[in-house]
């Protein structure tokens, strides 16, 4: 199980196939240190895909 930072974070595999993208945003704290904040958005394909392997299970949208 992943820990920390990389929890969120899809696979190298994923990436590359244009599942996901990773949105990072820079927060500025008030004592002068920076934060780096990253989100996992899923893009069209990967909504497709999804949808195309909970069908094939049985459990797609109707």
């Amino acid at each position: 199980m992943k820990h920390g930072d990389g929890r969120n974070m899809p696979t190298q595999r994923a990436m590359e196939l244009g599942l996901f993208e990773i949105k990072e945003t820079v927060i500025n704290r008030s004592d002068g240190g920076v934060d780096v904040k990253r989100t996992t958005k899923v893009t069209g394909p990967g909504v497709f895909r999804k949808q195309v392997l909970l069908q094939k299970k049985g459990c797609g949208l109707r």
